[in-house]
């Protein structure tokens, strides 16, 4: 993107609805050498804050035989081996599950699936293959007569957000809905709950 940003500043120069013309008519002026090296060096910068960016915000699971901790935005969790009961993939998520069934993780992970499950076998925890509640979970549908009203008020919030792409909120309406005693299971933007067991 760099070495054609000349290129793409002239070009876009001519298009009056194109944002941030003045930058354009400054970048579009820089002569031939000159522009395709400040359009190399702008796009190695623009490139190395992007790889910062998502490695601060990837989240790193260190998996010990004592201890699994998942670490993200600076914030680490630790759970003890003996609270883990179950350990999974769903799709490209790692699912933790503690002894009260509870997801204490459902994130995704930058390592491929292998990677991962070796990591949890070869430290003894109890991965599967599949989620072991699986049979459990139900599709949630507005006014469920089985929820209280305060949680059909947070599915309700939450259906929003995931319709909205908004993924903080979508996840801070997961910990709502766990400390309530539900887990929540997205699939293609529709919600499926089960109770803790």
């Amino acid at each position: 993107i760099g070495l054609a940003l000349p290129w793409l500043a002239t070009l876009a120069e001519d298009l009056p609805w194109v944002p941030f013309q003045g930058p354009l008519a400054l970048a579009s002026s820089i002569p031939g050498a000159w522009a395709t090296a400040v359009g190399c060096i702008a796009g190695a910068v623009f490139g190395a804050g992007l790889a910062v960016v998502t490695i601060r915000d990837a989240l790193r699971v260190t998996v010990a035989s004592d201890v699994v901790s998942f670490e993200r935005h600076g914030v680490t969790r630790p759970y003890v081996h003996s609270e883990v009961s179950a350990v999974f993939l769903d799709g490209k998520r790692l699912v933790v599950v503690d002894g009260a069934s509870r997801e204490v993780l459902c994130d995704e992970l930058d390592a491929t699936p292998e990677q991962i499950e070796n990591a949890f076998r070869r430290h003894g925890y109890p991965w599967r293959e599949d989620d072991p509640y699986a049979e459990f979970f139900q599709r949630w549908v507005p006014g469920t007569p089985e929820l209280p009203s305060t949680v059909n008020a947070v599915f309700a919030a939450r259906e929003t957000s995931l319709r909205n792409k908004d993924g903080k909120d979508v996840d801070d309406l997961r910990s709502e809905l766990l400390e309530k005693g539900f887990v929540v299971r997205d699939r293609k933007a529709r919600q499926y709950w089960r109770s803790l067991r």
